[in-house]
């Protein structure tokens, strides 16, 4: 069986939780907000124009990323995440996330999202960066 790629040690990364008894509790709080999808060939994730209302953890799988004409401008691989911009934005999405083939994400609430931002101001500010990075 393969291992997960969204483990422990990679949230703990991610969020920037340390080691110790409190960073376990917080881990446990990170994963407990975790809601695990399976989408299908062609399933949309998200889409253009919808609600930023949580962002998601691609687990396994191929995702591709499509504006609202339908081109493909980007491929989304295990370990990536995606659905930040507009959550942390406020905005509507730019794009749709469509599965190739069977794919397994994470999805966080923008809520829970903000709630773990706001423990963590240097990643809140991290994220801003490489999130405006790129749509600038």
């Amino acid at each position: 069986m393969a291992e997960n790629v969204i483990c422990d040690e990679y949230l703990r990364s991610f969020f920037k939780i340390p080691k110790g008894k409190d960073g376990d509790r917080e881990l446990a709080d990170v994963v407990s907000r975790l809601e695990r999808m399976r989408f299908e060939h062609g399933e949309d994730i998200c889409t253009a124009d919808s609600e930023g209302d949580c962002m998601f953890f691609l687990e396994s799988g191929v995702a591709l990323v499509l504006t609202r004409d339908g081109e493909q401008i980007n491929v989304l691989h295990e370990g990536q995440y995606f659905g930040e911009y507009a959550v942390l934005s406020g905005q509507r999405r730019m794009s749709t996330v469509r599965s190739q083939g069977r794919t397994v994400v994470y999805r966080l609430s923008g809520g829970d999202m903000m709630a773990i931002l706001r423990r963590h101001p240097d990643l809140y500010s991290e994220l801003m960066k490489r999130v405006y990075g790129q749509v600038s």
